[in-house]
């Protein structure tokens, strides 16, 4: 008698092939779309963002008509929402990284698509707060959101094994940054007060420098000096934290 057809193996061997190929795809498309767009990508994406940015302070008519135009704002909430489902997914896509030997690409690719985010979000408030005069918060208020999504992030990224220290002092820097934004977009004394969570976003910066410091004490000064470099330069790391204080002191004035 002759097996049924689902008992041979050219009918189960094909297809356990194709549920475990759907399986990978499935758990590894997200991450390895990242890095292929940080390899590619990235550094292109990230200099047309600098010109806009350099474009601002020289020329803010023609600042203004790139903005428009490229339609910036709808580009920073479909980022930002791609960028919070990296961060909703980090752990399962970490891990799964992990084993196929990809984790510090992933890491990095990550990484710069939070420096890409930071930026053209600096851009966005520029065009809102300095050129179109938009006092009523609508806009911060939905980065200040943000900052609660990226607390949790952070908390995942600071979970991780000593072994990936250079990584985790980029990732807390980048956050130093992104908390600067909110100190620094504008001149209005009376807007930057009005900001619910400054005190909170300061917290957060000194948090953060706290965090750098005591993950490069725990390498070899020698092997991360470039690193360390690079991130305080020759100033004093509370250079910024400084700044966020003063404004803040302005607000009790």
């Amino acid at each position: 008698m002759k097996k049924p057809f689902y008992k041979l193996k050219r009918f189960y061997i094909p297809c356990g092939l194709l549920i475990a190929f759907v399986i990978f795809i499935s758990l590894a498309y997200r991450p390895l779309e990242l890095i292929f767009w940080d390899k590619y990508y990235y550094e292109k994406e990230n200099q047309i963002r600098k010109e806009i940015s350099k474009l601002f302070w020289s020329n803010e008519e023609e600042f203004k008509k790139v903005f428009v135009e490229q339609n910036l704002n709808q580009e920073l909430k479909l980022n930002q929402k791609e960028l919070l489902n990296y961060m909703h997914n980090f752990k399962k896509d970490f891990k799964f990284m992990q084993i196929l030997g990809l984790d510090n690409a992933y890491l990095v690719a990550l990484k710069n698509k939070d420096v890409l985010f930071t930026l053209q979000m600096q851009n966005n408030l520029n065009y809102f707060y300095f050129i179109s005069n938009n006092t009523d918060l609508k806009e911060i208020n939905n980065y200040l959101n943000v900052v609660d999504e990226f607390l949790v992030f952070m908390s995942e990224i600071e979970k991780l094994p000593s072994k990936y220290n250079p990584g985790k002092i980029m990732f807390e820097f980048t956050f130093v940054n992104y908390n600067t934004l909110f100190f620094g977009f504008t001149l209005d004394i009376n807007l930057m007060c009005s900001i619910p969570q400054k005190e909170q976003l300061l917290e957060n910066m000194i948090n953060s420098y706290k965090k750098m410091n005591l993950l490069y004490d725990i390498n070899l000064k020698t092997e991360y000096q470039e690193l360390y470099e690079t991130i305080y330069g020759a100033k004093k790391p509370n250079r910024l934290i400084n700044f966020a204080k003063g404004r803040l002191n302005a607000c009790g004035r």
